[in-house]
């Protein structure tokens, strides 16, 4: 319901919005309802595979709409902006929250997209990649940023997670990311 809730959001600030089903050639959310059996077809996707579905989304967009494109992704989803990023993908922003580091992490000096890098200050295994990626950005001569909310844990954001869930976090980072695309997707 968080990602879905965070579309709404994006469409609120005026953007048109759409999430993917990375497993949906398997039966999709509605299908696998158990987060396991999920999380299981997606360890079977190729980044080149969810790449493919991230493009055909893209392509399918511009024909919605004369607006450039942008993304916002968290945790898993995070993971996804920056292989989109280091894929070079054509975007004018991204937003990754708490993303892991791709493996091909040194491509993202290839970007062309102004990213907004969001950290946990106590997610200490993906924050602890912050330094590599932002020395990748600055190969890419893009505008970026990173910032570390202090005092949060992976998923600060989400706000069906009562352990981790951070409003007060939650909302600056929230209006950093609309800020943001509303500066790059102009």
């Amino acid at each position: 319901e968080h990602i879905r809730d965070v579309v709404r959001r994006v469409a609120t600030a005026g953007f048109v919005a759409v999430n993917i089903d990375l497993a949906a050639r398997a039966g999709g959310a509605d299908k696998l309802t158990d987060s396991a059996a999920y999380n299981a077809e997606l360890g079977k996707r190729s980044i080149a595979d969810k790449l493919s579905d991230h493009n055909a989304t893209m392509t399918y967009l511009r024909g919605q709409t004369t607006g450039a494109l942008g993304v916002v992704g968290f945790c898993f989803g995070g993971g996804e902006v920056w292989n989109l990023v280091a894929a070079a993908a054509d975007l004018k922003a991204a937003v990754p929250f708490y993303g892991p580091q791709p493996a091909n992490f040194a491509d993202i000096a290839k970007t062309k997209s102004a990213v907004s890098a969001v950290y946990a200050e106590l997610d200490t295994r993906i924050t602890g990649t912050a330094p590599q990626m932002e020395e990748q950005l600055k190969k890419a001569g893009v505008p970026y940023q990173i910032t570390v909310y202090p005092g949060v844990n992976h998923a600060f954001h989400n706000d069906t997670n009562g352990d981790r869930y951070n409003a007060t976090q939650a909302q600056k980072a929230w209006v950093a990311t609309i800020e943001w695309f509303r500066k790059y997707l102009a």
